[in-house]
């Protein structure tokens, strides 16, 4: 968005920085978060949004650790931490406050 913002305005440079520092982003396993999501908490990691992903959709943090491969308690410090960057307090509010 902010590579866009830069283009309109014509300053081609600060475009071309930030669509490479997004890139870079991605590539390291950082994606958007939807709307909602403020300032620079505003990016899940890769496993954060699986994590999320499967809390939204009910499964228990014991069944997300066996599919993932982790331990119940990273699964835990990824849902509290994407708990934070979401803006919300619980697994309920989840549902609609996910990155799609």
């Amino acid at each position: 968005a902010a590579a866009d913002a830069h283009r309109r305005d014509g300053r081609r440079a600060a475009a071309a920085r930030c669509r490479d520092a997004a890139m870079r982003l991605r590539a390291g396993g950082v994606v958007e978060a939807r709307a909602g999501a403020t300032g620079a908490a505003a990016a899940l990691t890769t496993r954060e949004h699986e994590v999320v992903a499967r809390a939204a959709a009910g499964g228990t943090n014991r069944d997300i650790a066996r599919d993932l491969g982790l331990s119940m308690r990273t699964v835990e410090t990824h849902l509290q931490r994407a708990y934070r960057k979401l803006g919300v307090n619980d697994r309920a509010a989840l549902a609609d406050r996910r990155p799609d």
